[in-house]
């Protein structure tokens, strides 16, 4: 199970909430194979967004017990989140890796601690990410509706993370059409704004890697289908549950 799936969970366009929201994640035969919760507060200045990941059942006996958390955290100027840290954390019964990005905006540098920790051995290594992005892999999302018209795009729109595509970050996002989008609305068996998500990582066996996500009138996400995950095929996230939260 990878975690990559859950950084497209939820988009939301509240002035000062907290939503708190579940999912199950599942693949093929094998059914559940992980659940997932993702938690977004803000309010006028600040926001902090974490979502965490965890293999299940037999899932969880073949991964060690793998858990992944993914938070940032940072200002809110003009309604757009910026972040200021990003941390990554992979964790299974033998090892730890900590990721903290730090960014600098001014400069247009982010920064990167690595620490691993294993079998009581602790290494850390300092160093700047290859490429600068005013995003990390969290507030892309949630600051779309400030690069698309709402949840629609014209073609194909290329957006940068910290947290995607290790070479540059890029991001490749689109709304369906015609065909395509008939048979993608099948496949999510849901009604809703639909998008495509070319992740650009090696972990799919399709050409770019495909994510199509289906979000409800609020901007959150109900159901996702990860395309062609090499040896695993088609992974599906499904919102179970949604509670939102606001500040009156």
């Amino acid at each position: 199970m990878r975690a990559v799936i859950l950084t497209f969970l939820f988009i939301l366009n509240l002035f000062s909430y907290e939503i708190d929201a579940k999912y199950k994640v599942s693949f093929g035969l094998f059914g559940k194979v992980g659940v997932a919760s993702a938690l977004f507060e803000r309010n006028a200045t600040n926001y902090h967004i974490k979502v965490l990941a965890k293999a299940t059942g037999l899932s969880a006996k073949l991964s060690r017990h793998r858990k992944e958390t993914y938070e940032s955290f940072g200002k809110v100027v003009n309604g757009r989140l910026i972040p200021h840290k990003f941390v990554k954390i992979r964790k299974n019964d033998r090892k730890t890796d900590i990721k903290t990005h730090i960014f600098d905006h001014k400069e247009k540098i982010v920064w990167v601690e690595r620490v691993s920790l294993e079998e009581g051995e602790k290494e850390v290594h300092y160093d700047k990410t290859p490429f600068y992005a005013k995003d990390d892999i969290l507030t892309l999302f949630f600051n779309l509706k400030y690069y698309l018209h709402g949840f629609k795009t014209n073609g194909e729109k290329v957006l940068y993370a910290i947290g995607a595509n290790k070479k540059d970050g890029h991001v490749n996002i689109y709304t369906p059409v015609g065909d395509e989008y008939k048979k993608i609305k099948r496949l999510l068996k849901a009604n809703g704004h639909i998008l495509v998500v070319i992740i650009n990582q090696k972990i799919f066996s399709s050409k770019r890697g495909e994510l199509y996500i289906n979000l409800d009138d609020d901007g959150i996400c109900t159901s996702a289908v990860l395309k062609d995950v090499i040896f695993f095929g088609d992974i599906r996230g499904k919102l179970v549950e949604k509670k939102v939260k606001e500040d009156k």
